[in-house]
């Protein structure tokens, strides 16, 4: 079934006497991001639509100017908003998948948010990350240079040199990628997980907390186990947000 949108009703009362007068527009309401506004999220998330897909994924290219690149273009510098306290600055191999975006994208985000804690919650509105606790209060930016052959787009269209993603696997996908995505959706979706995911599959995160119907947020990757990623700022979130 294709996804649901939920619009807002008004109910009107017709008076009987006196003059009848057009009623005034209501002001529209900002958006409640709330953990109720985060399940309906995961439902509508569940099923992509054509319509969902974008055709502005951040590409990982030289050519793509918005990217920050080492000084011979072998990795691109990238971010992952993390609990893990784990990293050190330098060459860290990666003992699992890690999520991360393109620098700068979530550094402009972040600072469109002047005040403290709504950081926290936009940031994890934005990466399509559940409702902000008092455990959020410990993440962190990690910036690091990650090799482009060492990341894929978590979306049937695992490449990242291009701007969009479908709805199929292109022809020649392996069946290392197909079990991924099939093992991915489970996690996010199955009835038997406690925290549930509105992970898109469609190469971008689901921003919860967005008046856009298309709630497109970063364009999101992963990069491998086993990669070796060198890691260059760890960063506190007010610091990371105004710079």
């Amino acid at each position: 079934m294709p996804r649901s949108r939920w619009l807002a009703m008004a109910l009107v009362s017709l008076v009987a006497c006196g003059p009848e007068e057009e009623p005034e527009p209501e002001p529209q309401q900002p958006a409640a991001c709330t953990q109720e506004s985060y399940d309906a999220a995961v439902r509508d998330a569940i099923e992509a639509t054509p319509e969902e897909v974008t055709d502005s994924l951040w590409a990982i290219t030289p050519s793509n100017t918005r990217l920050s690149w080492n000084a011979d273009q072998s990795a691109v510098r990238m971010v992952a908003w993390t609990t893990f306290t784990g990293y050190a600055i330098g060459d860290n191999t990666l003992s699992r998948e890690i999520w991360v975006t393109a620098v700068p994208q979530l550094k402009e985000l972040c600072k469109t948010v002047p005040e403290d804690t709504a950081r926290i919650a936009r940031v994890n509105q934005f990466l399509g990350l559940p409702p902000a606790t008092a455990a959020d209060n410990n993440r962190q930016f990690v910036e690091m240079w990650v090799k482009p052959g060492d990341m894929f787009r978590p979306c049937p269209d695992s490449e990242i040199t291009d701007s969009t993603c479908g709805l199929a696997f292109p022809t020649g996908v392996s069946s290392e990628h197909r079990t991924w995505i099939s093992n991915n959706y489970a996690s996010s979706y199955g009835f038997w997980q406690s925290t549930h995911y509105p992970w898109t599959g469609l190469g971008y995160t689901y921003d919860w907390c967005s008046q856009d119907d298309k709630h497109v947020g970063a364009s999101e990757f992963v990069v491998r186990p086993g990669s070796i990623v060198s890691v260059v700022a760890i960063i506190d979130r007010n610091t990371y947000c105004a710079q």
